[in-house]
């Protein structure tokens, strides 16, 4: 499917950080990486820190009494899993790390400059992640292009649910005051465009890198396809 003239008319646009406006290889093989090497000695150095009490409470709640919060967020870590406290934590490492200059955000050509063109027309833009909110901010504020986060408006993330959630979509649109029916949707993985959709969103598949197709939905290989909203699409 490609772009045309008529299908889908949305007035806001809604993107998945992971995979649709910034590299997904990034964030696993230099954001993450990163914070698994650092949390064990972050979590010591930091220890009775109102904060981090507060969070690995938490995630105490969560593993349960046998396992410890350490080996709790590592394993957490490894199985990819999208658990808020550890999505926290991983928010304090990167406020660190960027305050020393060790780690920088990073954002696709062809998202920026639809962001910026979305921008400079009034379009209201939003971003969901399973990052935490502060630190989805902190991540585009901290990039080699500059500041980039005065092109968000809010930012989403486990508080509202997950992103696989039709749930998380209906929380979403009721903050942003829309009708679900003119948010559009941006991400590559299907599961979290079926979840959109379901919740009566406009969904758009960004397709990079190896991902596959996933003709179910809208397909865009670049953001420099969608010039400005309202978007509309359909099959050529």
């Amino acid at each position: 499917m490609s772009l045309f003239t008529a299908g889908i008319d949305a007035r806001a646009a809604l993107v998945s950080i992971e995979g649709a406006i910034s590299s997904r290889s990034y964030l696993l093989s230099t954001v993450t990486w990163y914070a698994r090497q650092r949390l064990p000695a972050f979590l010591a150095q930091h220890a009775g820190d109102p904060a981090l009490e507060y969070v690995l409470a938490r995630v105490r709640e969560l593993a349960g009494p046998a396992e410890p919060p350490p080996a709790a967020l590592l394993r957490w870590l490894d199985e990819g899993r999208e658990v808020a406290p550890l999505q926290d934590i991983e928010g304090f490492i990167w406020d660190e790390a960027c305050g020393d200059g060790i780690l920088q955000g990073h954002i696709f050509p062809d998202a920026l400059g639809a962001l910026r063109r979305w921008r400079a027309a009034g379009v209201h833009r939003h971003a969901f992640a399973s990052g935490s909110a502060h630190w989805q901010a902190q991540f585009f504020r901290h990039c080699p292009e500059g500041d980039l986060s005065g092109l968000f408006g809010r930012h989403f993330d486990l508080a509202v649910g997950s992103k696989s959630a039709a749930t998380s979509y209906r929380a979403i649109a009721a903050a942003l005051h829309l009708p679900p029916r003119e948010i559009c949707f941006f991400s590559d993985t299907p599961r979290e465009l079926l979840a959109a959709r379901s919740a009566g969103l406009s969904a758009v598949q960004v397709i990079r890198d190896a991902i596959a197709a996933d003709e179910r939905f809208p397909q865009i290989h670049s953001f420099d396809e969608v010039a400005s909203l309202p978007i509309r699409y359909a099959a050529e």
